[in-house]
């Protein structure tokens, strides 16, 4: 099998010569995130609570990997298919096309990393988004 930086060369190469395929590639992309078959480790919540000494720790979350306090970065995967619709303005004369938005977007879809190693974390059992 193919290491990553040759697949990568070579999906590069393919869309170059064919860039009708990307939002193809992309979409296959987005299915293998979303799909229950991409399950990353999932982080760890410590609650926030006192110390020994009566000091406050904030809630920390711990590195999958290596057990360490992290920061967890969420990244939206979405791809965002908005109509042309009312809200359009078309600036003729500046040459600018202005889309709001917020109004007709469908926005949906999270992915975890934790900062130290930018490697993909879930969120732990019973947990959700909002």
């Amino acid at each position: 099998m193919a290491n990553l930086a040759d697949l990568s060369r070579t999906l590069t190469e393919h869309l170059s010569a064919h860039p009708e395929d990307a939002l193809e590639v992309l979409s296959a992309v987005e299915g293998v995130i979303r799909s229950a078959a991409f399950a990353p480790p999932a982080i760890t919540i410590v609650p926030g609570h006192e110390d020994e000494e009566g000091e406050w720790i904030e809630t920390t979350i711990l590195n999958p990997r290596t057990g360490e306090a992290d920061t967890l970065i969420a990244v939206d995967t979405s791809l965002r298919y908005t109509e042309a619709c009312s809200d359009v303005d078309f600036d003729v004369k500046a040459k600018v096309l202005h889309i709001d938005c917020d109004g007709c977007s469908d926005y949906d879809g999270l992915v975890y990393l934790t900062e130290s190693d930018q490697l993909p974390a879930s969120l732990p059992e019973e947990w959700s988004e909002e």
